[in-house]
């Protein structure tokens, strides 16, 4: 297999890592807004510009759960960078060996060939 051929798939699969990462701090952000949007209303009847309805008070009440959810959402983000750190650490030590086999094998063939053609001359 050539290395035009795997390309494509590595960079396929970056950007699917990307879009994992992508996709969990977009639901962070979504839920940071929305806790927002809870504090203003939070600040309006505080400030009793508005007297607070059943829908609204229900609002109020799902603080609790968005913070939680962004608590989670956190801490699967914080495992996935950290799998993807242990990988690319795992990756990097996969290479140095790969590059340390394939020099000493080099070095066996440049060796293995030394002594045919030492052999041929005598």
């Amino acid at each position: 297999m050539s290395s035009s051929t795997t390309q494509p798939k590595i960079a396929s699969a970056v950007e699917i890592v990307d879009a994992f990462q992508k996709e969990l701090q977009k639901k962070i952000r979504n839920k940071q807004k929305k806790i927002e949007t809870i504090n203003q209303l939070e600040q309006k009847i505080k400030s009793k510009e508005i007297v607070a309805n059943e829908e609204q008070l229900s609002k109020l009440a799902s603080r609790t759960q968005s913070e939680a959810e962004i608590a989670e959402v956190n801490t699967y983000l914080d495992l996935y960078m950290k799998s993807q750190n242990e990988h690319k650490e795992s990756a990097k030590k996969i290479a140095k060996q790969h590059a340390r086999e394939l020099a000493a094998a080099k070095k066996s063939v440049v060796t293995t060939v030394a002594n045919m053609i030492t052999m041929n001359l005598m």
